[in-house]
This record gives structure tokens, sequence and C-alpha cells, in this order.
């Protein structure tokens, strides 16, 4: 204290300078003009005065917030002025509790936020923070007098936003290099490109979702693979899968896994692809187009013609990680994925080479030449499935295909109405236009049993299927 004033000092008795301005803040009168009489006593008259030396080479210069060259007698004034206007600044002993607990605070909430959010927003937060403190410090001095500590929480969010950044970039880079490695082989580019942006796709588990499941088998593979040596079917075994598998990653598809001679595929995962049914049906063109083209040269080069098999469903899966942590798997599961596996091997009763489910039917254009074939019950299934031929592209469907076509959906109606001379007539007109014909050749048939052998009562028109 100084009298009755109480004057605040840090834990080493020392006070922190209230500097009320720059160098000449308070009169400086010459002592040479004191001498000479030229000062007026009013002057000085109740006045404090402090007597030192100012000038620069007298060595009295001392360093302050104003500047490194400040008399060191004015630091005495601003001292003075402070205790006689009791207007300190002071940093008290619960600061230093304070800063502690700003630094923890700083410290939690960068460590908290800046992993979950994008390296945009993570600085922006920093800077916030950052900014935010430095008001608040100049707030507390300018308004109340309380010094805080700037450097170490301030340094403190700087390091942390620095060591989160580093980390953020070098796991993000590691992900993104383990994304690309790992599904580059059986992913489109774009969907690759797509889940390194959204790597929160790939957590270990599934999401329900709708997907259009996609499995093809090769017609009559184990009699192939009996005529051929293991190097020479590899051979062709892999240039038939790598040139299938580029129409599906073309259409954005996803490659699920090979099993043997088999390609099992969805579209619509992980990615979100706009109108995956007609970008799933287009694949099953362009693959049997291409596997066309590929019989044509393999029929030169003396190899076994190869013919594929196809089935497409469309309907809610569970896709996602499926196994454990160390070695997963993405895949897809569900109903619609037996249901697709079904409609591969439904083919064989057919005669045909592309069925697809009537979800997959009913999400198509015109643009695509499809026709109702029959309804079913799959293996495992309860209810009826309606099964549709997708013969092609419309505008690649010349009249007499078309005029088979007609002829077929009337047979189908009569048989369903079981009039039966009727449907045998159309199924005949069909085959007339088309003598390979497998669903019109197949239903004929049926049409002769049923007429023998009617149907019970309660008959729904749908063809049970005994096997897989």
């Amino acid at each position: 204290k100084i009298g009755k004033i109480p004057v605040p000092t840090d834990g080493f008795g020392g006070i922190f300078i209230n500097y009320r301005g720059g160098e000449k803040h308070f009169p400086h009168i010459s002592v040479t003009d004191i001498l000479h009489g030229t000062v007026s006593q009013s002057e000085l008259k109740d006045k404090i005065v402090l007597v030192g030396a100012t000038a620069t080479g007298m060595y009295d210069q001392q360093v302050s917030p104003f500047g490194a060259v400040f008399p060191g007698v004015e630091v005495h004034a601003n001292i003075i002025d402070s205790i006689l206007s009791q207007d300190f600044v002071r940093q008290p002993l619960w600061l230093a509790f304070f800063d502690i607990m700003m630094m923890l605070c700083i410290g939690l909430l960068l460590g908290t936020v800046l992993p979950r959010v994008g390296i945009f927003k993570g600085a922006l937060m920093a800077v916030s923070v950052f900014t935010g403190y430095i008001l608040l410090c100049r707030y507390l001095f300018s308004c109340h007098g309380l010094i805080l500590n700037m450097v170490y929480p301030l340094s403190l969010a700087l390091s942390v936003y620095a060591g989160s950044t580093v980390y953020k970039y070098l796991m993000e880079s590691e992900q993104k290099k383990f994304i690309k490695n790992a599904f580059s082989t059986y992913l489109a580019p774009s969907v690759v490109e797509y889940l390194i942006q959204f790597p929160d796709k790939l957590e270990l588990g599934g999401k329900e979702r709708r997907i259009t499941a996609f499995f093809s088998d090769i017609e009559g593979f184990t009699g192939i693979s009996e005529r051929l040596s293991a190097t020479e079917l590899v051979k062709l075994l892999n240039e038939f899968l790598t040139e299938m598998t580029d129409i599906i990653l073309k259409y954005e598809g996803t490659v699920d896994k090979f099993e043997g001679d088999a390609i099992i595929a969805f579209f619509g995962a992980p990615n979100d692809l706009a109108a995956q049914e007609k970008a799933a049906c287009s694949a099953c063109i362009d693959m049997q187009k291409k596997l066309s083209e590929l019989r044509e040269t393999w029929k030169k080069e003396g190899k076994p013609l190869l013919k594929m098999r196809i089935g497409l469903f469309t309907g809610m899966a569970v896709v996602g990680n499926m196994g454990s942590k160390q070695r997963m798997d993405y895949t897809m599961m569900g109903d619609t994925v037996n249901t697709a596996a079904r409609l591969e091997g439904v083919n064989k009763v057919y005669g045909t080479y592309t069925l697809i489910g009537e979800p997959t039917y009913k999400a198509i254009d015109n643009s695509f030449a499809a026709r109702e074939l029959d309804s079913i019950n799959v293996v495992g299934k309860l209810e009826p499935v309606t099964i549709y031929e997708l013969v092609g592209y419309s505008q690649y469907i010349d009249e007499r295909t078309r005029k088979s076509l007609e002829h077929y959906a009337a047979g189908l109606y009569n048989y369903r109405h079981q009039e039966w001379e009727s449907a045998i007539r159309c199924f005949h007109a069909a085959l007339e236009l088309m003598p390979d014909d497998g669903p019109s050749r197949t239903m004929l048939e049926r049409c002769h049993k049923l007429k023998e052998n009617p149907p019970p009562a309660d008959w729904n028109a749908a063809f049970v299927m005994e096997t897989k």
C-alpha cells in the first residue's frame, strides 16, 4: 500500500505499468528554463515533479510498448499517475488458473472438432478460436485492466490445429491410397473417386439400399473346361471376364466377386447411381453384344464359343463391408440378391440369355425392348415372380422380331386364361417367324401338356421351379 491506496502486484512484488501514452505524454520542462525563470510557478505548484535525463545520450532510455527508446523518468511518471488515479493493470493469482482452464477448453474444443470436419471448416474453426481469444484478452485488458497470458493458449491452439491438420492429411492420404488400391480393380474410376470423397460409405457393416443385382454364368462351362487344358481355360476365361468387367465398370456398376466363370455384380452402390436399372440393362445388352463379337473371333481361332446367361433383379438389399475388421468384402445380401441369382438359372428353362425381374422392367423406358415371359415361383419364394426377357434396344429390333414378340404376348394371354388351342396357335406363329425362339418352344410344350392334363381350379398360371 501507499497510504491507503492498495497497489496490486504480481507474485514477485512487481507492478504492471499502465502506460498512458507515448513519449512526452506528460509535460516536459527543461531545467534550463527553470534556472532562467521562464517557467511560471503555476506550472509547478502542487505538482509532483520528477527530475531526470531525457536526452538519448544520457543512457536513461527504456523499452516500452511504444518503442525501444523511452525516457526512464517517464516510466516513473506513468506509474505515479496510475497510483494516483488507482487505474491499474493487473494479473491476479486466479488468472493463472483461468489461463490453464482456457488452454484446456481450447485444446479439447479443437481436438474434438478438427478431426470431424474438413480442412476448410477446420481452418475456419481454428481462426475463430484464435481471433476470439485475442479479442477476449483485449476486452479484459482495455475495460477491466486484466492481463491474460496470450502466448501459451494461442501457441496451444496453433499446435493443435497444425498437428490435427498434418495427422488428418497423412491419414487421409493413407485412406485414399487404401481405397484406391482395394477397389480400383473392380469399381469404375468414378466410383473409386466417390469413395475417396465419402470414405464413410465403407464402414464395416451394411446399410439397406435399393440396388439392381446382377448374376451371370457361362452356359455349359463344365463341358468346355473338360475339353481345354488348364492354361487354355484360364486364358479364355480371363479374356471373357476382362471384356465383361470393363462393360460393367463403364456403366458404373460394382463387381462383387468372380466365382469361377460366374460374375456377381450390382448397380446403385456404393455410389448413388441415377437410373440404375437402365444402366444395368444397358450393361447386359452391351455384354451380350460384345460376347457375340468375341464368338466370331474365337470361331476363327478354333476356341469354344461361350454363351452367357444373366439374371437381373431390382430391390432393397443390405450392401456394405461384410467380414472382419482385418479382412472384409464389399458385397450384397438379401432377398433381392437371391432372386437375381435364381433368374440367372431360370434362363435354362426358357432357352433365354438375359432375364430381368418386374421391378427392373417397370423402371426402364421404351428405349429397351423386353417381353413378359411368364410368372414363376422360384425356389425359396412363395409369391410368384413375373419375369421378362431383355431382348435389346428398341431401335435395333427388326419387324420380324417385333411380330414374333407380339404373337408370344398373345399366346401368353391365352395361356393364362387356359385357352390352350389359341395359345398353341400363337406360339406356333411366333416360332414360324423365329424358329430358334426358346420361350415360344417352351410354352408350346407346356400348353400341350396342360391341354391333356388341365391344371386345378385354383391355378394361378405361375410355373413352379423345382431347381435353382
